[in-house]
């Protein structure tokens, strides 16, 4: 899944935080350090339109549109984005 920023996402499925990473998936960058980790974020724009931020800087989804769902675990914990690849499913 490619971001036009030049950044992909992964979600570490058993943990439910986001982790960044380059393009290159062999040259890809994950990070233990739970700080880092939260630099990514989910965020609901004023015209009801999810995107993805990161270190505060909006990451754009182009041609794609972010669903979530609530869970058990919360309100709007699982989440996918739809698109080009619509099989793709994160959580």
């Amino acid at each position: 899944m490619h971001f036009s920023s030049g950044k992909y996402l992964v979600m570490a499925a058993s943990s439910l935080q986001l982790v960044g990473g380059h393009t290159d998936a062999d040259e890809a960058i994950y990070s233990d350090d739970y700080t880092e980790q939260l630099e990514w974020r989910l965020e609901e724009t004023s015209n009801g339109v999810y995107q993805f931020i990161w270190k505060d800087k909006p990451i754009n989804v182009a041609g794609q549109k972010i669903v979530t769902s609530d869970t058990a675990d919360g309100p709007g914990n699982r989440w996918r984005i739809v698109g080009t690849d619509s099989t793709d499913s994160y959580r």
